[in-house]
């Protein structure tokens, strides 16, 4: 029956927008409650996914069903809250969330992967930070964790993120979205679910195996986008000094002191911070 998604777009006159269809459905639920929350879940899941298919959320997991139209990019902040709820509801599915990005990390990837950290905390959930070398653009801030007791063993190497990602656990992968630049990209094929959030322009050997993508090619810098998330994901969200700064010293970073691909959203999320 999931078949029929496809034939919609044919019904659609030449010169329109194509139509395309989402459905989300709740599963095997306890009660009718239970089930609505599934589904809600389910079509947040599907709109973060870029539209044109089934969810299907059960007490298991997502199960996806199509899935092929070409997304189109906004910069609406509906986007940014079906995104939220979506990697909430991975977040809270999860007991270890590992955080990889590129390799010679910079503070755009340092920064976000500190806001991604503080989520993940707040819904009490284990998460930890890749990186394969302490550049010198992260050291500053990289110093500071290692002398708090709240970061003390978030940095982690290859051989512990492989343990964490087999004990029911999830990647996220932020600031790139080249199997190439990331450290360590066998670690793709290690997870069941993979989070991607970038900016940077679409290359061809793009990780499209993602089971939820944020790639905003408008945006500043990833930490922009992190911290829209934040805003959406959860009221309870308190970010420390170093984290706000980091996300901040992303966006500096990226935009060489708000004078390139700077945007409204960008002082927005500036402000915020």
């Amino acid at each position: 029956g999931f078949e029929k998604l496809k034939d919609l777009k044919s019904c659609t006159g030449e010169g329109c927008q194509p139509l395309t269809l989402s459905i989300g459905i709740g599963l095997d639920a306890e009660n009718p409650v239970v089930a609505n929350e599934y589904s809600a879940s389910s079509i947040d899941m599907a709109l973060g996914r870029g539209g044109d298919q089934i969810v299907v959320k059960n007490s298991e997991g997502f199960t996806f069903y199509g899935g092929n139209s070409k997304e189109v990019e906004k910069r609406t902040k509906v986007r940014s809250r079906v995104i939220a709820h979506a990697l909430r509801e991975l977040m809270e599915s999860k007991d270890n969330i590992v955080i990889m990005g590129h390799r010679n990390p910079d503070m755009d990837f340092f920064g976000s992967a500190l806001g991604l950290y503080r989520a993940a905390r707040t819904f009490n959930k284990n998460c930890y930070i890749l990186i394969d070398e302490v550049s010198h653009s992260i050291s500053d801030v990289y110093n500071i964790m290692q002398n708090s007791e709240e970061y003390r063993n978030v940095v982690i190497n290859n051989a512990q993120a492989e343990v964490l990602i087999a004990e029911n656990g999830m990647l996220i992968v932020s600031d790139t979205h080249r199997l190439a630049l990331m450290p360590y990209p066998e670690l793709t094929d290690m997870a069941e679910t993979v989070v991607l959030i970038d900016h940077h322009r679409k290359s061809a050997d793009f990780y499209a195996d993602a089971v939820l993508t944020y790639h905003e090619t408008y945006s500043s810098s990833t930490s922009e986008l992190v911290v829209e998330i934040l805003q959406y994901i959860s009221e309870n969200i308190k970010l420390t000094p170093t984290e706000a700064k980091a996300l901040y010293a992303g966006i500096l970073l990226d935009t060489q002191n708000f004078t390139f691909k700077t945007g409204v959203r960008t002082f927005e999320a500036a402000s915020y911070l």
